[in-house]
């Protein structure tokens, strides 16, 4: 309920690794994302670099299997999810804290390269009706039909005759 979501724009720093859970078989990809801040510095007249938050991504279902066909070490992205932090102690005893993003959606960052998107189609066949052809034809989402059918009154084109003439 009280969930912190956040966008975090950077890039990767592994690759994707994609394994399914041996409980219940359901797809998750793991990757390590850095964001590093930049600022104009006016002595040397350039940008220069900040502190760099590095941030380890966790993807499920759709959204995994699709990142490890489309992303890859380096990549320029934006990801958009859950953030929250975990605590451990590290080999030498000492206590760090990592943080991980469950993310929601993620997207090659356009300011940096262009990128071509091809929609995942459910592999279950649909059984094809006329109204669903047609409105594959058309690209309504529905059927196309005469007015007549959607209940419109009779002598709807007379509506066009009360618009005056330019």
């Amino acid at each position: 309920m009280n969930d912190t979501y956040v966008t975090v724009v950077g890039n990767l720093v592994t690759d994707p690794e994609l394994r399914n859970l041996e409980s219940n078989g359901v797809p998750v990809a793991h990757f390590r994302m850095a964001s590093t801040a930049r600022r104009w510095d006016k002595t040397s007249g350039g940008w220069i670099d900040g502190n760099s938050l590095f941030v380890n991504v966790n993807c499920w279902r759709n959204l995994a299997e699709n990142v490890s066909r489309s992303l890859f070490k380096g990549d320029p992205v934006v990801v958009t999810g859950r953030l929250y932090s975990r605590e451990y102690t590290g080999d030498d005893g000492l206590r760090r804290v990592t943080f991980d993003l469950e993310a929601a959606a993620i997207g090659h960052n356009l300011a940096r390269g262009t990128s071509t998107f091809r929609r995942v189609r459910s592999v279950q066949p649909i059984e094809a009706t006329e109204e669903v052809a047609m409105s594959d034809i058309n690209g309504h989402g529905g059927p196309t039909v005469g007015t007549e059918s959607l209940g419109a009154p009779e002598g709807i084109d007379g509506i066009l005759d009360c618009v005056p003439e330019q």
